[in-house]
């Protein structure tokens, strides 16, 4: 069922966009342990963006999107004919297609034709692990930059988001065990860690989800 009606980058559901308001509640209700919002990040893919938007509208901030936070395997159809892994890479969104949606967020002006490189066609898991220590050491740069807390809300996927807590807290390499199989997180689950500016990390929860 999965391969014979998988696509590269659906819109959200509707319980989706119910679960998106539901985090976008818990965190406009100023939860224990996170500071206020200054600053919200996204994946270039369809549904992340749209679950962005009630928080975005809440906090009435623009959020950023970055282009290497996307889900493990990329933006792909399967080969039906070749394979459970063997996918072809679709483009994406185009960065006019994306402002044309999206008209309040900072979109990269390299989309001209998509955010995706189509030639990885199915995204290695171990390439989606450098994207992830990538994001880590980036995450670590702007906190070595501040000179007050900064709150940043970052709205990725959930195997993706298991590879980010192993690049920040220390964890195995995909080899040994499979992207999403560490770190558990459930649709709009919220983990937060905290970046000091020497780059050390402390985990404040992970997948909290009763909201």
């Amino acid at each position: 069922h999965y391969r014979r009606n998988r696509f590269a980058d659906p819109a959200l559901t509707e319980h989706g966009a119910a679960q998106a308001q539901a985090v976008a509640d818990f965190i406009l209700g100023a939860p224990p342990l996170l500071g206020a919002v200054d600053e919200l990040v996204v994946s270039p893919m369809q549904r992340t963006l749209m679950t962005v938007r009630p928080l975005a509208e809440g906090l009435g901030l623009s959020p950023t999107v970055w282009p290497d936070i996307y889900e493990v395997g990329g933006c792909y159809n399967l080969d039906l004919g070749a394979g459970e892994r063997v996918g072809v890479g679709q483009p994406g969104m185009t960065t006019a297609e994306m402002r044309e949606r999206f008209p309040s967020y900072n979109v990269p002006e390299d989309f001209k034709d998509g955010w995706f490189d189509t030639s990885l066609g199915f995204e290695s898991e171990e390439y989606a692990q450098e994207r992830a220590r990538a994001a880590v050491a980036r995450l670590k740069a702007m906190a070595a930059g501040l000179e007050a807390d900064r709150t940043v809300v970052a709205v990725m996927h959930f195997d993706f988001i298991d590879l980010l807590l192993r690049a920040a807290l220390g964890g195995p390499a995909v080899g040994e065990v499979g992207a999403g199989r560490l770190f558990q997180h459930y649709n709009c689950g919220l983990s937060v860690i905290d970046i000091a500016a020497d780059g050390s990390v402390q985990c404040l929860y992970i997948n909290k989800h009763d909201y």
